[in-house]
């Protein structure tokens, strides 16, 4: 066996060892256009996809998530990216420099925590699926579609829920609201896990984000299972919006 080959053994073995580590590679391509990894860089492309309605109808022209390492992929509409390398002249940027990037679109940039995992922590099962065209949906469910997963107290009356966001054919990302009344019964983590092990019975890696100073937040996350290894996500609003 020659030593590439052991090179190649060893990733696959770190990966199934680790497995929540493995990045959703087939959701960034999807989502993004393409992933590249250049060194402590991230790449600003052209992608026909920031021209199509996403999840809810809306376009995103630039979406943007990048590594641990400080490399990844900037997402822009074709017509705003060839305005960003020509103003910058390059096509790779540090995270440092995003804001460069906005500043080109008169845009204001934003980060958030982008996690993912296959190893969902379990807890005791809550919430039932109901169609979001169902009259009981709150109307912060309604524009998820599908299914979306709601859960009540004693009485009968809502207490959270949990809509997902169908990006693509890849991507599954988690969006959780409970109300102030359920406080203290764990209930976002017990409706995050029912969610996120769906997602994974059919096939598809959950995806949860975050703003960076949402802690509440960031605590469901990691008692789920989706651990914050360093990656993020690039958005960016404008004033029209």
């Amino acid at each position: 066996m020659n030593s590439e080959r052991r090179t190649e053994d060893s990733v696959e073995a770190k990966k199934q060892a680790h497995p929540r580590t493995v990045p959703p590679y087939s959701f960034l391509k999807e989502y993004l256009g393409d992933w590249i990894e250049s060194e402590g860089k991230i790449s600003i492309i052209a992608s026909p996809i920031r021209d199509l309605k996403g999840w809810d109808g809306s376009i995103r022209p630039v979406v943007g998530v990048v590594n641990q390492s400080g490399a990844g992929v900037l997402s822009l509409a074709p017509n705003l990216a060839e305005k960003v390398i020509d103003a910058l002249g390059n096509d790779r940027v540090t995270k440092e420099e995003i804001a460069s990037v906005a500043k080109v679109l008169e845009g204001r940039e934003f980060f958030g925590v982008f996690r993912w995992s296959n190893q969902i922590t379990s807890f005791d099962d809550i919430g039932e699926w109901i169609d979001a065209t169902d009259p009981i949906v709150p109307e912060w469910l309604k524009p998820f579609g599908h299914k979306v997963l709601m859960a009540f107290d004693e009485s009968g009356n809502y207490i959270g829920g949990v809509g997902i966001k169908h990006h693509l054919d890849h991507g599954r990302e988690i969006a959780v609201v409970v109300e102030k009344r359920a406080a203290g019964k764990q209930v976002a983590r017990r409706l995050v896990s029912k969610a996120a092990r769906h997602i994974l019975d059919e096939g598809n890696i959950p995806i949860y984000l975050h703003a960076e100073i949402n802690v509440a937040s960031a605590k469901v996350a990691e008692a789920v299972g989706f651990n914050d290894l360093g990656w993020k996500i690039i958005g960016m609003s404008f004033e029209s919006q």
